[in-house]
């Protein structure tokens, strides 16, 4: 009887240090002189609202074809006269500038390949001020730089050429001054070449292809380098920069958000909506 008193009360002991353990471990004191994202960084909604009206009044002013027996002659926009966006695929807000305030990225479009190109427009003004590319939703999103101290555009995508080859980049934005233009500078690149071969059964009929690589190139911030220069360099990168949670582009169509009956205004409100509320997506604050 007292040995199963003292194996309960020894079990007792390791339950209650090992929840002490756990509780420790996962719930942390952790200062915020400790973390490496400020407090209320985010945008508010409350704080979107002009953003809102922009961006409804130059959606809603997208160009659309116009010809005769069905050959495209031209684009035009429903307010001539007015700032207004190209007739392009799917459409997000992304802050390419840094100023805190995001711009309308319009997806122009690359292909079966997937390859994305954008135009970025300032929302307010209408103009284009920059074009980067691109690779999907969330291949853009804000990295917090540790070693800096701010904050950075950072885009990871791949790139296809047909079954021939593929390229993956890591990139950032930057503004050009002899082009007035912001646009992506890229940070890593590799890229591979591959060796088709028709793969045949027993019969000679084809039932597949694979895929050799048969040359790989590597690049960091432009300049050519070996395997092991580039992954030294990569995994740096990546100890030195860290994700800002929800901060990757978010992608829509027109047909995502709205219905075939809509005027250009009501679906311009239903997609600035999405874009700002619905997405998920949030936007950082201008540092100070």
């Amino acid at each position: 009887m007292m040995k199963k008193i003292i194996i309960t009360v020894l079990i007792a002991m390791c339950v209650s240090l090992c929840a002490c353990q756990y509780t420790e471990t996962v719930r942390p004191n952790i200062s915020e002189e400790y973390s490496p994202y400020e407090v209320g960084i985010y945008v508010k909604d409350s704080e979107k609202e002009a953003w809102y009206n922009a961006i409804v009044k130059l959606i809603s002013n997208q160009q659309v074809p116009y010809g005769e027996h069905g050959e495209i002659m031209g684009y035009e926009a429903p307010r001539p006269d007015e700032p207004s966006i190209a007739c392009g695929l799917d459409m997000g807000l992304f802050d390419v500038t840094g100023d805190g305030v995001p711009e309308l990225l319009l997806n122009m479009g690359g292909g079966s390949a997937g390859n994305d190109y954008f135009y970025v427009y300032d929302i307010f003004t209408g103009n284009i001020v920059g074009q980067i590319d691109g690779g999907g939703e969330k291949a853009w999103a804000i990295y917090y730089d540790i070693e800096n101290n701010e904050y950075l555009p950072i885009g990871r995508y791949d790139w296809r050429s047909g079954d021939s080859g593929s390229m993956h980049y890591i990139t950032t934005i930057a503004y050009y001054e002899e082009e007035q233009s912001y646009c992506e500078k890229g940070l890593f690149y590799s890229a591979y070449e591959y060796d088709k071969k028709q793969l045949e059964d027993e019969n000679g009929n084809p039932v597949g292809i694979e895929l050799d690589i048969e040359k790989v190139v590597f690049k960091v911030e432009g300049k050519p380098c070996g395997f092991q220069e580039y992954h030294y360099k990569l995994t740096d990168f990546f100890q030195n920069h860290s994700l800002i949670p929800d901060t990757g582009l978010r992608l829509f169509y027109w047909s995502d958000v709205s219905e075939k009956d809509d005027s250009n205004q009501e679906r311009a409100e239903k997609m600035a909506k999405m874009l700002l509320y619905g997405s998920g997506q949030q936007f950082v604050k201008k540092r100070n």
